[in-house]
């Protein structure tokens, strides 16, 4: 049994799926890396991200979005944790990952973001971020064992 109006079957057609990296980089000092972007005359904060591109895998997409954006390359990366969104035209999935890293200087990449500024915050200081962390999730992807070595 089809829960499809039978006036409906063939109309509709898929929605595609668009999934999208964030990398939460996280120092010694548990200082989160953010960087200030402007888009569309406003100013917002946010983690590296990037597409995941046909037949990439989401580790690696991950490993690119850190390097393109801050001109370092990382070992260690923990998640993903998923975190689905609802957009019209498409289905982007969020898939964020936790980067362990010394404290650095961030390097001009050849990032698509109109970069201002990158800056170590304290988790407890966060500025106003372009779009919420799922901090509770991320929280316990810490906790977790292999994070903590």
């Amino acid at each position: 049994m089809s829960l499809v109006p039978a006036t409906l079957v063939g109309m509709c057609e898929p929605v595609p799926v668009r999934p999208v990296v964030h990398v939460v980089v996280v120092d010694a000092a548990q200082r989160v890396l953010l960087f200030r972007t402007t888009g569309h005359n406003e100013v917002s904060w946010v983690v590296p991200f990037g597409d995941v591109q046909p037949g990439e895998e989401p580790t690696a997409a991950a490993r690119r979005a850190i390097e393109t954006a801050t001109g370092q390359s990382v070992s260690h990366l923990s998640g993903p944790i998923a975190s689905p969104r609802r957009n019209l035209d498409e289905l982007p999935i969020d898939l964020y990952f936790l980067c362990r890293a010394e404290a650095f200087r961030v390097q001009r990449g050849d990032h698509t973001l109109v970069v201002r500024h990158a800056e170590w915050w304290s988790m407890r200081q966060l500025p106003p971020l372009a779009e919420p962390l799922p901090l509770g999730a991320l929280a316990a992807l810490a906790s977790h064992s292999a994070w903590r070595s």
